[in-house]
């Protein structure tokens, strides 16, 4: 998106209203805001309807017992994986978003200078959601209760 607005040479006979720029400025606030709390709120709402068997804690040795586990963990993790997948594509475009917002101000004729923040805050925050085993199947194991690491059987799914 960046690249874009260095390319792309804009000619406008006047930069947009400063209140323009501020009330953009607060779009990709609230976009970056929900960059976090939608993917969020969406996995755990996906994951309460996605049906997975668990399997109790099992107590342990001194009191320590192991976590409860996924009864079928392949078929979970698939499932986790696909929600998990939904989660983090959302998270990316919401994130994405916040730099198309400076794309559009440069095409409104705002200064280059004034479009670098929203570039430099939406790549940020899509380089913060590089993908993890731990981040795509998270959410499934909150809302579940249940541990794939303690349904490993053997060290394999």
């Amino acid at each position: 998106v960046a690249v874009a607005a260095f390319v792309v040479k804009v000619e406008v006979p006047q930069p947009p209203a400063p209140a323009l720029v501020g009330g953009l400025g607060m779009v990709a606030v609230m976009l970056a805001v929900a960059s976090f709390v939608v993917p969020r709120t969406v996995g755990a709402n996906a994951a309460k309807g996605a049906r997975a068997e668990v399997l109790p804690a099992e107590p342990g040795y001194a009191g320590m017992g192991a976590a409860a586990r996924f009864a079928n963990p392949v078929e979970a993790a698939r499932r986790a994986m696909a929600l998990g997948q939904t989660t983090f594509i959302l998270s990316m475009a919401l994130s994405e978003a916040v730099s198309l917002v400076g794309l559009m101000l440069h095409m409104l004729g705002a200064p280059i200078m004034v479009s670098i923040p929203f570039f430099v805050v939406g790549t940020t925050l899509a380089a913060i959601r590089f993908p993890t085993v731990g981040r795509l199947v998270g959410d499934f194991e909150r809302t579940h209760g249940a541990s794939f690491a303690a349904s490993m059987d053997g060290g394999k799914l």
